[in-house]
């Protein structure tokens, strides 16, 4: 960190989950936050000023700790609680990993015998830096409905998508100018913005004096290392399940029939190309959520490969 010169090649963005996390869990940009919420729910902003963060503490060096956590978690004075995310990329089990995070934000500090009536609204934000593939917007919104007669059943659950590859920077609304400033890495872009709206304008003061800090430019790029390793270690090592998949299904395809074979070789490959990429991100410490994030592997997998028992 001593010898630490900035690498003048890498541009800011907010979409950088490090950066995100650092502007709005913070407790002195609540109304930064509050902003931001409104424009997402369609809330007035005088009905989440009190919103409480609980996750707020998060030290310039959590990428090389295993207690990192990426997510905002937050609380509104009615109890309604909010889990809000950066995703950098769409992955085919990324549905059902939201759903588990939301029932497990939903249960959360429910109390053995109390009643169910206590339980709040619960609502996941995700903010995509990739295509969202099952609708062909910019902000979508889901609640539990009748099939048929589309009533809603509840609106205790809800869940956004909200995907920064359709925001269009040629019609920007309100929702818009936040999504284009959280997107863009270019420092007039946000200037532009921030003329535009006064609570996008004290965002991008906060962002500049975040990128002036030595140590916050530092973590930052070390998360974007940290990115693009993890990317690369999971393209080869699908890559290698793929291959070690085919063979296998090869060989076994001689006793069952060649494509019942090739699929089954495929499945055992990708999951001995998910072990070998769980291996390699424990050797670089990172901590076990984000590898069954980044894997779907079984917690139990990556603990017996932890503790050496695989």
């Amino acid at each position: 960190m001593d010898n630490y010169i900035p690498d003048d090649t890498i541009k800011l963005t907010l979409s950088n989950d490090y950066a995100f996390k650092r502007i709005f869990s913070n407790e002195e940009n609540k109304d930064i936050l509050s902003s931001l919420l409104s424009v997402i729910l369609k809330i007035p902003v005088k009905d989440i000023q009190d919103l409480q963060i609980e996750n707020t503490l998060i030290g310039n060096t959590y990428i090389y700790e295993k207690t990192g956590i990426l997510d905002i978690k937050l609380t509104l004075s009615s109890g309604e609680k909010i889990n809000v995310e950066m995703q950098k990329s769409w992955q085919a089990d990324y549905i059902n990993r939201v759903l588990f995070y939301w029932a497990n934000r939903y249960k959360e500090n429910f109390q053995k015998g109390a009643r169910y009536s206590s339980l709040t609204k619960t609502i996941v934000i995700t903010i995509l830096n990739e295509k969202f593939p099952c609708e062909d917007k910019v902000h979508s919104i889901y609640r539990l409905t009748e099939l048929e007669t589309k009533k809603e059943l509840t609106d205790i659950q809800e869940i956004h998508f909200l995907d920064l590859t359709k925001v269009d920077a040629n019609n920007l609304d309100e929702l818009n100018e936040w999504l284009l400033f959280i997107k863009t890495d270019s420092e007039e872009e946000r200037k532009m913005l921030a003329e535009r709206n006064e609570m996008l304008e004290k965002t991008n003061d906060k962002l500049n004096l975040f990128w002036s800090n030595k140590q916050e430019r530092y973590a930052y790029e070390q998360n974007l290392m940290k990115e693009s390793d993890i990317e690369s270690r999971l393209h080869d090592s699908y890559a290698l399940g793929e291959q070690v998949g085919i063979q296998i299904g090869e060989q076994r395809g001689i006793q069952i029939g060649e494509q019942r074979g090739i699929q089954i070789g495929e499945q055992r490959g990708i999951q001995m190309g998910s072990i070998s990429t769980a291996r390699n991100l424990l050797n670089m410490n990172i901590d076990i959520d984000t590898i069954i994030k980044a894997t779907n592997l079984d917690r139990s997998i990556i603990i017996d490969l932890q503790n050496g028992k695989l």
